[in-house]
């Protein structure tokens, strides 16, 4: 009786579905054949989940290190793109392979290595299965893109933290209580985050809080500072998708097909602040309140560095417990219902529009010029730097839409009405799980300080007046 071994490999994991029912297809032809000609399989060896370019597969590994020791009469496979999808690789390996057994069978394919034309046929049969993947992954690439770009819909097997996908219209919604148990405490887990990160706290205290509390991610890791940084960064809590399409083409699409939890002004700041998170020993900025510092000259977010509020532009600083101290009282203001002369701060937040409304004009000038120039590039520039001047391009366009976001969300905090912003200019929504509470105005000639509460985090019941 002749002995045989049988290597299967499919590249998709389908889930709920067990290694044999995957490779189940594969293993019955094979099997088949060895009864037609008398061959006893000893052994199946199954790769579930492995690309046809990887060689380096456990199963495939194993059955040459079992072969060396306990060689069989035949190897038989399903077809040539079975054992792989590299010309290159797939000549090794039968090379390997012919050391240890007399005789390798492709049964699909009905080829077997003592034919005459095994060399012909095995290279043209690989040479297609290479190409058949170039192809697939093309047509995945393809599909990929039409999905992210055009349905606005997010693409990837794992949603986001927090995130289940809705039975209707494949939309991501915040995980609801008739959701898994593990989804609703993702969403808890992003919320605690969030709050803490505007406490205070630096990323590696909130992850071992994390390990603590909340056990471990989403795969079953260990939460570190990065992936506490990759929660707090993720555009997808403010319906944003961006990334890389087939690792070298950017893109960013507004106003996804995902509900968002994150208010996108405060999701602004909180990407500020990570942009000036540095590396080596963090000196908290307040231990118990988030502070969301803007100057009133050039309306640029404050930085804390040594216990003062650092205007890096005007190069004007503010006392940190002094700051604490004001932002205290006006909030025992507003508990208290007390009601503050709005004229008082009416001329800061006036101000602070004027600047935002400067700003606006030259981010938006700046966004034409990039379109422009992009244009240039692909239509008239001919040289082999037009894929990376086209990237660059992007990246600072995306930064400077990012940039004009930020711009129109503080305007429409601080209540602009201006017709030329009625497009595209933010609108308070209540429905965000987080928003951002208030706006500290410094005025630091005058030495004054400001403090503007959401109208729809803290109201009064005739009206809601500024702080």
């Amino acid at each position: 009786m002749k002995t045989a071994v049988c290597y299967c490999r499919k590249s998709i994991i389908v889930k709920g579905m067990s290694v044999e029912e995957s490779v189940g297809y594969q293993q019955q032809a094979v099997q088949n054949y060895a009864e037609t000609n008398g061959i006893t399989i000893t052994k199946f060896y199954n790769d579930i989940g492995f690309t046809g370019t990887n060689m380096n597969r456990p199963e495939l590994q194993d059955m040459l290190a079992d072969l060396k020791t306990a060689p069989v009469d035949y190897l038989l496979f399903y077809s040539v793109d079975r054992l792989g999808r590299d010309l290159k690789s797939n000549i090794e390996t039968i090379l390997e392979l012919t050391k240890y057994v007399d005789q390798v069978v492709f049964v699909a394919d009905r080829l077997a290595i003592g034919d005459d034309y095994f060399k012909a046929f095995f290279l043209m049969n690989t040479g297609t299965a290479e190409e058949s993947r170039t192809l697939l992954l093309r047509r995945l690439a393809d599909g990929r893109k039409a999905k992210v770009t055009i349905r606005k819909t997010f693409d990837g097997s794992r949603p986001p933290l927090g995130y289940v996908v809705s039975k209707k219209g494949n939309r991501l919604i915040p995980a609801a209580f008739d959701d898994e148990l593990e989804e609703t405490n993702g969403l808890d887990t992003v919320l605690f985050i969030y709050y803490c990160y505007l406490l205070g706290m630096s990323l590696r205290n909130i992850a071992k809080e994390l390990n603590s509390t909340f056990g471990l991610t989403k795969r079953g890791k260990q939460w570190s500072y990065k992936s506490v940084q990759y929660i707090l960064a993720n555009n997808a809590y403010v319906a944003t998708l961006s990334g890389l399409l087939e690792k070298k083409i950017h893109y960013r699409v507004e106003e996804a097909n995902i509900e968002p939890i994150i208010d996108p002004l405060l999701f602004q700041f909180i990407q500020q602040k990570l942009h000036h998170h540095k590396s080596g020993r963090k000196v908290l900025s307040s231990p118990t309140l988030p502070t969301f510092a803007v100057c009133a000259d050039c309306a640029h977010l404050l930085t804390y560095r040594k216990s003062k509020y650092v205007c890096d532009t005007c190069n004007n600083q503010y006392d940190a417990k002094e700051l604490k101290k004001i932002l205290h009282d006006q909030i025992q203001e507003v508990i208290s219902q007390v009601q503050c002369s709005p004229k008082r701060y009416s001329e800061k937040r006036l101000r602070l529009i004027e600047r935002y409304l400067l700003q606006r004009k030259k981010v938006i000038n700046r966004i034409t010029d990039l379109e422009e120039r992009r244009v240039y590039i692909q239509n008239i520039m001919q040289s082999n730097s037009t894929g990376k001047m086209i990237e660059a391009n992007t990246l600072e366009k995306k930064k400077a839409k990012e940039q004009l976001q930020f711009i129109e969300e503080m305007l429409g905090f601080l209540g602009e009405s201006n017709e030329a912003l009625m497009e595209g200019t933010f609108i308070l929504d209540d429905t965000y799980l987080i928003k951002l509470p208030y706006l500290v105005i410094i005025d630091f000639p005058l030495r004054e300080v400001a403090v503007m509460f959401h109208n729809q985090v803290y109201t009064k019941k005739e009206d809601s007046f500024w702080r």
